[in-house]
């Protein structure tokens, strides 16, 4: 523990986006990083990423495969998807012989899946629709008649920052889907895709050099294409069709990916096929190196999904994200409830912490946390279960005015709290053991001379029941045990892998 007088590390903290209490620290850690799901910071690209070793198993028969993945895929479609598809160059001869470069479509999903005696099906809706095109154009004669007279108009336009957007409006959609587990590749199938007609026309925005009124013209064709080719099976032949190859491809080993899976050897056997992968990780932070750990694949006969991450891995990224120095935390002590408790009542300070006494009720306390040590993980070979330790550390910090001559923070105490966390099979978190221990700031105890007896046990005992509650309270803000519903966790010591397995 380093109590130097200069707060650099006080004064980063902060500027730290949001306000994290000491409960939501170790949630998000140990969550996150077992589904190597990253949390809000680590979802967006990074200005750092790292691939890790994924091996996925599947299962032998067709229903059962159906069945595991309907059950995951289920879960994502309730709470939501947002994809974004750049689409290669176009080339278009109707209405007009065109080109269209740099064409991206992006878009939301919610919806739900099912299996019937057909297969498997999705339907729901899709949202926040818009397609984006950097470049058109066209460059070519085309004939009119004008007062009865056939005429040739050479027409050679370019568009530019074109978008085509729904805006709230959703668009029901239907499928059925199957990913079928081949012998040499993974390949994806759809069938029956329909989209509902769309009765309102779309926002069409563009910008075009041409021709006096051709902006206008070519309004009314992109709108006159999209509305009269929106429920034409052509059109959607084509969307299926596309949408099969992309996935399949995606698949494949050596393909760019699929959800930020990239397959890197596939192998059909008897009991199933399996995967050996790299799921891609970005960070705002430099990422210690992730060990390539060679686990052994999964070989008995299975009738679920596995997926399977060794546990170094994980610990590799935890260290990372949550590097002593680098991740912090800025909490107002009002928004600690058990904070809040002892400052409401001087009976309790006086036998937990004296030296509160002295402050008024409502003084502007504030915890400047961060880890004390690197992130442990291990599996727990007796209850096969994930197991994480962590050092937190927290300054408490008086803010002062700033016309006060300081820094506006005067630093009282330093607060230590080694953790032990377990996930059983359901993911929740739970706290296994926590211990509390304290030591004034040397400036402090030779300028105010205070009653350092603090009642650790006392304190921790009225802050666990909430820092368990505020450990559920996190996991649900991230919405991460409600797509684990129909999973459980498993851990096994002996491979020193985490495996994430469909319920039966």
């Amino acid at each position: 523990m380093n109590l130097r007088e200069d707060f650099y590390t006080i004064r980063n903290a902060t500027a730290a986006a949001g306000r994290v209490t000491h409960g939501n620290v170790v949630a998000v850690l140990l969550v996150a990083m077992l589904l190597l799901v990253p949390s809000r910071s680590l979802g967006a690209e990074g200005l750092y990423s790292t691939e890790v070793p994924v091996h996925v198993a599947l299962p032998s028969s067709q229903n059962a495969l159906d069945q595991s993945l309907l059950k995951i895929f289920s879960r994502s479609l309730e709470s939501g998807l947002r994809f974004q598809e750049t689409i290669p160059d176009i080339e278009l001869s109707d209405p007009y012989p065109m080109k269209i470069s740099g064409v991206e479509l992006q878009a939301a999903v919610r919806g739900r899946a099912g299996v019937d005696g057909k297969g498997p099906w999705l339907e729901g809706w899709i949202n926040a629709l818009e397609i984006r095109m950097q470049k058109l154009v066209i460059d070519t004669v085309i004939v009119r008649e004008i007062a009865g007279v056939r005429a040739r108009i050479q027409l050679k336009a370019t568009c530019q920052d074109m978008m085509v957007s729904w805006g709230a409006k959703e668009v029901p959609f239907f499928a059925r889907t199957r990913l079928h587990a081949e012998e040499k590749r993974p390949r994806v199938s759809f069938d029956q895709f329909s989209l509902s007609m769309l009765y309102d026309e779309p926002q069409v925005v563009l910008r075009c050099e041409g021709p006096l009124g051709v902006e206008d013209m070519m309004r009314t064709e992109i709108l006159k294409a999209v509305l009269s080719r929106w429920t034409d099976r052509s059109f959607l032949d084509d969307v299926q069709a596309h949408l099969e190859n992309s996935v399949s491809d995606a698949l494949l080993p050596g393909g760019k990916g699929f959800a930020g899976f990239r397959t890197v050897s596939y192998e059909k056997t008897a009991s199933g096929a399996r995967l050996k992968g790299a799921f891609k990780v970005s960070l705002d932070r430099p990422i210690v190196e992730v060990p390539v750990a060679d686990f052994p694949i999964q070989t008995q006969v299975t009738d679920v999904l596995t997926i399977s991450v060794a546990v170094a891995n994980l610990e590799s990224l935890a260290q990372s994200y949550f590097a002593p120095g680098v991740w912090s935390n800025w909490t107002l002590g009002q928004e600690v409830q058990g904070f809040r408790d002892l400052m409401d009542s001087r009976f309790k300070q006086f036998f937990a912490f004296p030296d509160l006494m002295r402050y008024p009720k409502n003084a502007p306390f504030a915890f400047s946390t961060t880890m004390a040590s690197r992130v442990r993980l291990a599996c727990d070979a007796g209850s096969r279960q994930l197991e994480a330790r962590a050092d937190i550390g927290s300054w408490m910090v008086l803010q002062q005015p700033q016309n006060s001559g300081s820094l506006g923070l005067k630093p009282i105490v330093y607060f230590s709290l080694p953790s032990r966390l377990r996930a059983g099979k359901d993911f929740q978190p739970r706290v296994l053991s926590m211990s509390l221990s304290s030591k004034f700031h040397e400036k402090y105890v030779s300028e105010e001379n205070p009653s350092t007896s603090i009642a650790h046990d006392t304190i921790l005992e009225s802050l666990q029941p909430e820092f368990e509650k505020l450990l559920g309270q996190s996991v649900n803000e991230f919405g991460i045990l409600q797509l684990t519903r129909g999973l459980e966790l498993d851990c096994d010591a002996a491979s020193g892998t985490a495996v994430i397995r469909v319920i039966q």
